[in-house]
């Protein structure tokens, strides 16, 4: 018997961004529930549909809806007749009202209402305002937009001025972490927090080589590769480097200044087993993020395969490792500390695998599937208290 229906929308389906592996996540696991599951995208890479009956819906990711795209959406919700909708990742308010006409409404949030994207000014310093007009004289005068072409900024700006009206009329916005959920509460948008997953069984793996380190994720400034490359430089250790993205020239040409091309490897994008592979190789997991990272799900992963991890003392971070009992946190941007905490590691095997089955026990206790549908279940019933059935707003 069916527990009920949930119509997920989001940009896009794949490996190519951390929503879409949540929401395909998040799908499979309410299908191994017992939930039938509509998953709408923009775009959709059948390779990762494990099964989810899905929708195109080209456009939907455009920050406004074509008549065709709100048509396509519209419909397929009608057809589906869910009992409660779920977004991700989308910009256009019109969703709010054509969500709404069908059933209550969850929209999930995963990064900050921050018109610069990143939310600090540089590392250790995060930005504790509220969006609004404060926030142009800090792009300027404060290098919170960390870029030096300003075009797009006031685009930014007003889109960010947009989703703040927004979540303020959802039923529910949902937060994937507690520093996330402190942002919308600055924007004074009364939201809820749920913790995210890991996928498959968690358990610890056979230990990995004694001086691996892993780095994965996109590579740019904000995920601190380049404070790790300075790290493992002087230091015994080789680094794998797992991803893409467009600051990976200059981080090549770091490691050529730095004299260890042999001992870093760009690996670039792996797919499910091949990263299966590198967590397995891997004596220490790194995520040495310069920017308050909103979770840093490759961490709780780390975990998930019983590798002990260094991370950045920032952001959602803290949400997921226990410093000294899972892995060891430093302060964002820290060279010395971060090269301090990954020696430390590597030169203790009975340490890090101590950190490595801690952490696995953890990720049991408190990331499985079975505890993130219990959450979805807990936001689903508030989002039907909130919303009237005669689609109107039930907030208040």
């Amino acid at each position: 018997m069916s527990q009920g229906r949930i119509a997920i929308a989001t940009e896009s389906l794949g490996r190519s961004g951390g929503v879409g592996v949540y929401v395909l996540r998040a799908a499979s696991a309410l299908r191994a529930a017992g939930y039938e599951v509509m998953a709408l995208a923009g775009e959709i890479d059948e390779t990762y549909r494990n099964g989810t009956r899905t929708v195109t819906v080209p456009g939907l990711a455009a920050r406004e809806l074509t008549p065709d795209a709100a048509h396509r959406y519209d419909d397929a919700l009608a057809r589906f007749a869910p009992d409660v909708v779920h977004v991700h990742h989308l910009y256009d308010p019109a969703l709010v009202g054509l969500s709404r006409a069908h059933a209550p409404l969850v929209w999930g949030v995963h990064d900050y209402m921050c018109c610069g994207g990143s939310l600090y000014f540089r590392p250790g310093h995060a930005c504790g305002r509220a969006h609004g007009p404060g926030c142009v004289p800090a792009m300027a005068l404060r290098g919170c937009a960390h870029s030096v072409d300003p075009r797009g900024r006031a685009a930014d700006y007003r889109l960010v001025t947009r989703l703040v009206k927004l979540l303020q009329e959802v039923d529910v916005p949902l937060a994937f972490s507690s520093a996330v959920l402190r942002n919308l509460r600055i924007n004074r948008i009364d939201g809820t927090e749920i913790a995210p997953f890991v996928s498959g069984q968690v358990k610890v793996r056979p230990p990995g080589f004694g001086d691996r380190i892993l780095f994965v994720g996109r590579i740019n400034r904000a995920k601190g590769l380049g404070q790790l490359i300075r790290a493992v430089s002087g230091m015994p250790g080789t680094l794998d480097v797992c991803g893409d993205g467009w600051w990976r020239p200059s981080a090549e040409k770091l490691v050529d200044r730095r004299g260890m091309r042999g001992r870093v490897r760009f690996l670039g994008w792996l797919n499910d087993a091949e990263l299966l592979a590198a967590y397995d190789r891997a004596a220490v997991v790194a995520v040495p993020s310069v920017w308050p990272e909103p979770f840093g799900m490759v961490g709780l992963e780390a975990m998930a395969h019983g590798r002990a991890v260094v991370a950045s003392e920032t952001g959602g971070i803290p949400d997921w490792l226990i410093d000294g009992v899972t892995g060891l946190l430093t302060p964002p941007g820290d060279v010395v500390a971060l090269r301090a905490a990954l020696a430390k590691l590597l030169a203790d095997p009975a340490l890090r695998t101590r950190m490595g089955i801690a952490g696995a026990d953890h990720v049991r206790r408190h990331f499985t599937a079975d505890t993130h549908i219990a959450q979805i279940e807990r936001v689903n019933e508030l989002a039907r208290q909130r919303w009237s059935g005669d689609r109107q707003p039930a907030r208040g």
